[in-house]
């Protein structure tokens, strides 16, 4: 999420602020990056106006990318071991993340759009936490 501009900056031209810049990340199967944002527009004034910078390999290197399993395929034909992850690491992970999976705790159910549980504000509230120093 991005900060809002200061209104005060709008207030003085009379037009409403500017509306929310976005950054779209594509995963699949079109990958690419776009982001939308509030640019003036050249010259005196100001009229700002929405741009849109997109990216896509297929736009910028004129191929599109090959499919994750292709990649992975073709690097354990050469030999190439860089993706793969070695069984002691697997091994190490499961060492750190079994210990959480194993607690016992119940999940303390509350409203969407809501701030949470009422049961939250008393792991917050003050004398709970201190500074180590």
């Amino acid at each position: 999420m991005f900060n809002d501009v200061p209104t005060a900056l709008f207030d003085e031209v009379g037009i409403d602020g500017p509306p929310q810049d976005h950054l779209v990340i594509r995963v699949q199967p079109q990958e690419g990056i776009s982001f939308t944002f509030q640019a003036k527009e050249p010259g005196p004034g100001f009229q700002p106006r929405t741009v849109n910078m997109h990216f896509t390999y297929a736009d910028a290197f004129g191929v599109e990318p090959v499919e994750a399993y292709e990649r992975l395929i073709h690097d354990a034909m050469i030999g190439d071991h860089t993706l793969f992850t070695r069984a002691d690491e697997v091994e190490r992970a499961w060492e750190i993340v079994a210990p959480i999976l194993d607690i016992k705790a119940s999940v303390l159910p509350y409203p969407a759009g809501s701030i949470g549980p009422a049961e939250a504000d008393a792991l917050i509230a003050p004398g709970h936490w201190h500074l180590h120093i």
